[in-house]
């Protein structure tokens, strides 16, 4: 299987909403061989204060029930 890409970008809604989020994009596949790297990378934004986070898998070509459970 392919390797799984993960880029995270910080966003801000209006001003008026007053809240901001992380946008993570996944792209490729999520299975038991890469779900650490996964699981890490959303581990760091929750330690570093990030706990609104945002799931893009539109890129997600693949993920088992290992990928789901994260």
């Amino acid at each position: 299987m392919s390797d799984l890409n993960i880029s995270m970008e910080q966003r801000v809604t209006t001003a008026d909403q007053g809240c901001s989020y992380t946008l993570v994009q996944l792209e490729g596949f999520i299975d038991a061989a890469n779900y650490p790297k996964f699981e890490k990378a959303l581990e760091r934004l929750v330690e570093s204060g990030r706990h609104q986070l945002v799931l893009d898998c539109r890129g997600v070509q693949y993920i088992n029930s290992t990928g789901i459970s994260g």
